[in-house]
């Protein structure tokens, strides 16, 4: 059986399609670069870290479409150029 397949497509720093082999799978960003956001969002949630500080992150779910919705796309020519130069 082959491994699970996941494209993230991110633009901008953001994160804009998550396609996968398996459109059933749960996806969830956390987003750590939170400064300057509205803390009172109720996706920013406040953790205490390892060393005892204070962070805040941004938690949500990300919908997930088939891979097959990558057909025609620049996502695909995008991962079929990065194939053919041998990454």
């Amino acid at each position: 059986m082959p491994a699970p397949s996941i494209v993230l497509n991110v633009h901008g720093g953001v994160v804009q399609d998550v396609f996968a082999s398996d459109p059933d799978v749960e996806v969830t960003l956390v987003d750590w670069d939170v400064d300057g956001s509205d803390a009172a969002h109720p996706n920013v949630v406040a953790i205490t870290d390892s060393l005892g500080r204070t962070r805040r992150a941004y938690v949500s779910p990300l919908a997930v479409e088939p891979l097959a919705e990558l057909i025609g796309s620049d996502v695909e020519t995008a991962i079929e150029v990065a194939n053919f130069v041998g990454c």
